[in-house]
């Protein structure tokens, strides 16, 4: 498994695609083929693909290379290889995002984001499903859509949302009746069987998986009647009708031990345990838990192994292994502190809120499908320079104005300045001439006195005259 994912990050080093081979054909027509053995027998799907990711190497093919990436991965997620999933899935984004088929680069976020969920990282899960769902928005694929909702949903059901996921998948299921898309009803029906049932409406429950198996059935999917069978196994035993729910899931199991899905081996596993203990039978129930704890030591699913190890908690109890049981309930209480401190429903709530509402501009280009052409480029370059030079006019323009504003009014100073010394100019010559004309005045009075004073008699000759 570690050797295939070294494989994996050396390829992304060293590969540069193009899509011009004669191989391309081929690595198609096997893509095909593979995806129905994914439905057979996982097992045999694997020496199938690992060839194929080589030949689609070779050729340089990218599409092809990124699709049957995401064979292998499908692959580690039927094995229940969470860690796996979790470790190719982000390098297969990049492989599908280079490809440009927006079904593929969907389906890449849609399943990082449920592995991601079944390791217990809700918040992150969160994230990648609904970048697919920005992705999904302007497509007219509605089956992708569904697909969109529908993981949105599986996401919620592992948080423990159940009303939440409920809402989802009901969304789905309408769309999927309103295009009479069978798969999907069968499908869909099954998850909302399961939600009704984590609800305790049990009637519900029985009615959209009675559904779902006839749907499945009428297709005549093998995996899709695994699917309703281990839920109506679930139902049963929420009814107490323990011998429906254990037959029904000895034959679900059948079927998933003929197509190797390990993931639902565990969950049917521990549903037998489960169902067991309540008949007290002990020593039945402890052997299915132990099987599934078996499966579950290559798998870092969260949600299961904290189911097991409660399990397996109770059984050893009954059994009387103190010892054991407390191992174990320890062992459970500690994963699901682990799983709770690391997430915050309020927080995740907020966050989808945030990424449906908001539009920021970095993040709109980030998820857009098809980049913007050379063109446009250029003419947002083009635009960007044209508002540069626009403000930069408006700049001068307004340095401009106030430069004449300040040059008319230096104007008018200069004026003003010339007009005053006109004035004083014209003032003192006034000044300079009524001086003169003082003097002028003062002079000629001066000189009457003198020709008075000349022709008067003395002071003393008066006197004189006047004492007689």
């Amino acid at each position: 498994m570690r050797i295939l994912s070294f494989i994996f990050f050396i390829s992304l080093i060293n590969l540069v695609f193009s899509q011009n081979s004669q191989d391309t054909a081929q690595v198609n027509k096997n893509i095909k083929i593979i995806n129905k053995q994914l439905e057979v027998d996982v097992d045999k799907a694997l020496g199938l693909i690992l060839p194929e990711i080589k030949l689609a190497e070779k050729s340089k093919y990218t599409l092809g290379y990124a699709k049957l990436n995401s064979q292998l991965i499908k692959y580690y997620e039927l094995k229940g290889y969470t860690d796996s999933v979790l470790l190719l899935s982000p390098k297969n984004i990049k492989f599908a995002r280079a490809s440009k088929d927006t079904n593929l680069i969907i389906n890449c976020y849609l399943t990082y984001a449920r592995s991601l969920s079944n390791a217990g990282k809700f918040h992150d899960a969160i994230s990648q499903c609904l970048i697919a769902q920005r992705f999904s928005e302007n497509q007219s694929n509605t089956k992708i859509k569904i697909k969109v909702l529908h993981d949105l949903a599986f996401i919620y059901n592992n948080l423990n949302s159940h009303q939440k996921a409920l809402d989802y998948f009901k969304k789905a299921l309408a769309i999927s009746y309103s295009i009479k898309d069978t798969f999907n009803i069968a499908n869909l029906s099954a998850r909302i069987g399961g939600e009704f049932n984590f609800l305790s409406n049990s009637d519900s429950s029985l009615y959209y998986n009675l559904q779902s198996y006839k749907y499945f059935n009428y297709l005549n999917h093998k995996r899709g009647k695994g699917v309703a069978l281990t839920n109506l196994s679930s139902v049963y035993a929420e009814l107490k009708q323990y011998d429906k729910a254990i037959s029904t899931a000895n034959e679900a199991l059948k079927i998933r031990e003929e197509l190797n899905d390990t993931y639902a081996i565990i969950i049917l596993n521990n549903n037998l345990a489960l169902t067991n203990y309540e008949l007290k039978l002990y020593n039945v129930a402890l052997k299915h838990a132990i099987k599934a704890q078996q499966l579950l030591k290559n798998s870092e699913d969260e949600n299961m192994l904290i189911e097991n190890t409660a399990v397996l908690a109770s059984i050893y109890f009954k059994l009387n292994d103190l010892n054991k049981a407390y191992e174990y309930r320890t062992l459970h209480s500690n994963k699901l502190q682990n799983k709770y401190n690391a997430t915050n429903v309020k927080a995740l709530s907020e966050l989808q809120t945030k990424y449906e509402t908001e539009k920021k501009e970095k993040e709109i280009e980030m998820l857009q499908i098809k980049s913007k052409s050379e063109k446009e480029k250029a003419i947002l370059e083009k635009n960007k320079k044209n508002y540069i030079i626009i403000f930069i006019t408006f700049i001068l323009i307004i340095i401009l104005i106030f430069s004449l504003v300040l040059f008319k009014r230096f104007k008018i100073t200069e004026r003003q300045k010339i007009t005053i010394q006109k004035q004083k100019l014209l003032v003192d010559e006034k000044a300079a001439d009524l001086s003169a004309r003082q003097k002028e005045i003062l002079d000629s009075i001066n000189y009457a006195k003198r020709i008075q004073q000349a022709h008067m008699p003395s002071e003393i000759y008066i006197k004189k005259h006047l004492n007689k």
